[in-house]
């Protein structure tokens, strides 16, 4: 009855694209949780999401509870559930413990529009420079498309970048402006080297550069204080890790699954 009764289906002025029974089950959300879903809709619509969300969550700085002593990473699991209890996400059939789940067009237009003036999503087709305009985006996320070097030179508030399959090869270009970068993510892309360039971005949490062909992580990765988690899954050509890393003490997760079983190397002084 309260969902029948809801003040929702009688709106007046909505726009037309908006979906009332999605807008009333994001109304319903709590406020915790209403910032980690609108985040998934910057995935493509063929990625499958994995629980790696969570730690995306955590470097955005969504996971905090202040009358919990848990983790952040068992309240995001619980974040997690609970998106899926409502059928705000749709577990991927072929996991049977839920660990990857999808976005229902509807409900990814829906966010998507919720979003549009600090979160873009660009797929195939879309022109990154035309798409983003002079507009400050928070948030950006690019599906196999070429991002050109100086294609993000008006967006310093950007936080986080997310390439899937984009070939960017000037990525030191792209970034040189982007200081504020807490989240960058790399999937696939034909990044063979990365170079000290991506010691700078003091605020970057989460960097992801599964699986790219780089071979070394610059020795200059200890610097990056904030540095929460790295991700090197299906990096074959990476046999090991800098001893540098160790100064990072603020991470929470090291993924090195799929490599040449890295080893830390031993710092030649106490």
């Amino acid at each position: 009855m309260d969902v029948s009764n809801h003040l929702t289906w009688s709106m007046e002025g909505m726009d037309y694209d908006i979906n009332k029974a999605v807008y009333l089950s994001y109304e319903e959300l709590p406020s915790h949780l209403k910032q980690c879903f609108l985040f998934c809709s910057l995935f493509p619509k063929d990625e499958s999401i994995t629980r790696v969300i969570s730690q995306l969550w955590i470097a955005e700085g969504y996971i905090h509870n202040k009358l919990s002593s848990k983790p952040p990473e068992d309240l995001a699991f619980e974040y997690y559930k609970e998106l899926i209890s409502r059928n705000l996400l749709e577990p991927v059939e072929e996991y049977y413990d839920q660990s990857a789940f999808t976005m229902h067009d509807v409900v990814r237009s829906f966010a998507q529009y919720i979003t549009k003036d600090e979160a873009v999503l660009i797929t195939e087709g879309q022109d990154v420079r035309r798409t983003i305009g002079t507009s400050k985006l928070r948030h950006l996320s690019v599906s196999s498309r070429p991002v050109e070097g100086n294609a993000l030179q008006n967006q310093s508030l950007l936080r986080t970048l997310l390439l899937f399959g984009s070939a960017t090869v000037e990525l030191e270009d792209l970034l040189k402006n982007l200081s504020g970068l807490r989240i960058l993510y790399l999937d696939g892309g034909n990044l063979v080297e990365l170079r000290d360039f991506i010691c700078h971005l003091k605020h970057l949490r989460y960097l992801c550069l599964s699986p790219t062909c780089i071979s070394t992580i610059p020795q200059g990765i200890g610097d990056l204080k904030f540095l929460q988690a790295l991700d090197l899954c299906g990096c074959t050509n990476i046999s090991q890790l800098p001893n540098s890393i160790l100064k990072l003490r603020k991470q929470r997760s090291l993924n090195f699954r799929r490599t040449q079983s890295p080893q830390f190397l031993v710092a030649s002084e106490s």
